[in-house]
């Protein structure tokens, strides 16, 4: 009887999905998680699951004739009628990239994030119906053939990046079982994607390129697979265990990712001034206004960066005032010659487009 009300709900996706109602095909989603927990038997629960994963790309196709909302950060596209805050809307059809999709196995969404950004929308949202509309976000942007795009932005600040690797990042942030989706991260590749990028944005691809790159030298010395293909054949104990290595070799990733990052970001800098103003990435970090990442996990001498003796010194840096000349003020928008903070924060805000 079960499995009957859950065909049912298939069926109900499919008229719902030909009216291009998406509130009734994320309720019908629902619906269908609630009878595979309740009714079905172990038994079933594997076909159960694949009929699942066929309601929700039912429900990831594209609607057309739909009017696009431009967010802050590119979060979605979103009805145009106040009245229709609760639908997500598609943007344009797109081809695949010929992606293979996974069928669940990811790290999950980032939850208080995703809750936090729809409540800026004014959107409050259950846990499931939160799940529906963020993975829908996922799928679609998997499918997206973007990775010239992402690849090109990057080349117009001076990264120039093999296309494979990208698409190789693009799987590892948003289709890996190690990793959770988060907004930021989607909200950078979409603005990288569509050439609204900012230098900042492309921080976030050049340290993640990085960390793939650490991440495929560990695959290669410790046959460790950090993509987890062979994720669904594993027994929950095996799963443990690659959650702890993972873990493990995903922390010496990330650190060398925020050198690279600091790098780049040190580098921009001194491309801004023509130059004039030359700091290193170890610098960079310790006075980054908007992020202490590296000063938790970049290593320097072996230490973290917050434990090193000469911490202090670096961080006082940002406050000392820079002179720079009235064109480079001018280009920078800056009124009065800033402090290292301020000059950061300014290059970091600074439009890849406008370069």
């Amino acid at each position: 009887m079960a499995f009957r009300l859950f065909l049912l709900s298939v069926m109900s996706v499919k008229f719902y999905a030909v009216h291009s109602n998406y509130l009734k095909i994320a309720n019908c989603i629902i619906s269908c998680k609630t009878l595979i927990k309740v009714n079905f038997s172990s038994k079933l629960s594997e076909r159960a699951d694949f009929l699942f994963q066929s309601v929700i790309k039912l429900s990831l196709k594209p609607f057309a004739g739909q009017k696009q909302v431009k967010l802050d950060g590119e979060l979605c596209n979103m009805a145009s009628n106040e009245n229709e805050k609760d639908n997500l809307e598609p943007g344009t059809d797109v081809t695949s990239e010929t992606l293979e999709l996974s069928s669940g196995g990811c790290a999950g969404i980032d939850e208080p994030g995703w809750s936090h950004k729809f409540g800026e929308l004014g959107i409050e949202l259950t846990p499931d119906e939160l799940e529906v509309r963020v993975q829908y976000l996922r799928q679609q942007l998997l499918q997206n053939p973007d990775v010239k795009n992402v690849r090109d932005a990057l080349r117009n600040c001076g990264v120039s990046e093999r296309e494979d690797i990208i698409k190789l990042v693009k799987r590892y942030n948003f289709d890996s079982p190690g990793i959770l989706f988060t907004p930021d991260n989607y909200d950078s590749w979409r603005k990288l994607a569509n050439n609204d990028g900012t230098i900042n944005d492309a921080r976030y691809l050049v340290h993640e390129i990085a960390e793939v790159k650490e991440l495929e030298r560990i695959k290669q010395q410790k046959q460790f697979d950090y993509m987890g293909k062979g994720m669904k054949s594993m027994t929950r104990r095996q799963k443990q265990e690659w959650a702890i290595d993972f873990k493990i070799y995903y922390m010496q990733a990330h650190s060398k990712a925020l050198e690279a990052e600091y790098e780049f970001i040190a580098n921009q800098v001194s491309v801004a001034t023509n130059g004039m103003i030359s700091i290193s990435r170890i610098v960079a970090a310790a006075v980054d206004p908007n992020r202490d990442e590296a000063r938790a996990f970049m290593l320097v001498d072996g230490i973290v960066l917050e434990k090193h003796p000469n911490f202090s010194i670096w961080q006082q840096r940002g406050e000392e005032t820079l002179q720079l000349n009235r064109n480079q003020r001018l280009k920078l928008k800056l009124l009065a010659n800033p402090t290292l903070v301020e000059l950061v924060r300014v290059v970091k805000q600074k439009r890849i487009s406008q370069l």
